[in-house]
C-alpha cells in the first residue's frame, strides 16, 4: 500500500502506481547503497593512507637509526687512529731519543746519526700516512652505507602504493545514473499518448 502512495505523488496512474512506486524505492536504495559504497571506500582510504604515512615514518627512523650507527663507528675509528697516530709519534721520539742518548755515548756525530734520524722520521711519517688513508676508506664507505640506508628507505617506502581517495564525482554520476535509469523505466511504463492525425 506504501508504494502506491508513492506511485501516486510521483503522479502515475493508480494501475501503475504500484509499480512506480517501488521503481522509486529500488531507485532509492540503489543511490544509498551508492553512498555507502563510497563511505566504505573513503573508509578504507583513510586506513591506507594511516598505513603508508607509519611506513614511511618507520622508514625514516630506521634509516637515521643505521645512519647514527655509521656514525658511531666512525667516531670510534677516528679516535682509534687518533690514538694509533700518537703511539707512532711517542714510538719515534723514543726512538730518536735512544738514537742520539746511544751516539752521544759513543762519541758518534754526523751524517750516520742524521741519517737514522731521518729513517725513524721516514717511517712515523708512512705509519701516518698509512693511518690516514685507512681513515679516509672508512669515512668513504660510512658515506656509501649513508647513501645505501637512503636507498633503502626510499626503497621501502616506494614498495608501498600512495594510497587514491575514492572519486566523490565519480559516486554522484553512479547515483544520476540510477536515478536516470529509474526514471527512463518509470517513463517506460507509462501509456504512451496517442496522437490524433487529422484529417
Amino acid at each position: 500500500m506504501c508504494f502506491a502512495t508513492i506511485g501516486l505523488a510521483m503522479g502515475a496512474s493508480s494501475a501503475t502506481a504500484t509499480m512506480a512506486g517501488l521503481q522509486a524505492v529500488g531507485s532509492a536504495v540503489s543511490a544509498m547503497g551508492a553512498i555507502m559504497s563510497y563511505q566504505q571506500q573513503q573508509s578504507q582510504y583513510k586506513a591506507e593512507q594511516q598505513r603508508y604515512q607509519t611506513n614511511q615514518l618507520l622508514a625514516q627512523r630506521s634509516m637515521l637509526e643505521q645512519a647514527r650507527q655509521v656514525s658511531l663507528r666512525e667516531e670510534q675509528e677516528r679516535s682509534a687512529a687518533l690514538d694509533r697516530q700518537r703511539a707512532s709519534a711517542i714510538e719515534a721520539a723514543k726512538a730518536k731519543g735512544r738514537m742520539v742518548a746511544s751516539a752521544g755515548e759513543g762519541g758518534v756525530s754526523g751524517m750516520s746519526i742524521a741519517s737514522l734520524l731521518a729513517d725513524v722520521e721516514r717511517t712515523k711519517l708512512n705509519n701516518e700516512g698509512t693511518i690516514n688513508r685507512n681513515f679516509d676508506s672508512i669515512l668513504q664507505q660510512g658515506q656509501a652505507d649513508r647513501e645505501g640506508l637512503l636507498s633503502q628507505a626510499e626503497g621501502r617506502v616506494n614498495s608501498m602504493s600512495m594510497p587514491q581517495a575514492p572519486s566523490l564525482l565519480g559516486t554522484g554520476l553512479q547515483i544520476a545514473g540510477i536515478g536516470l535509469d529509474g526514471y527512463t523505466k518509470y517513463r517506460d511504463r507509462q501509456p504512451k499518448p496517442v496522437y490524433n492525425k487529422g484529417p
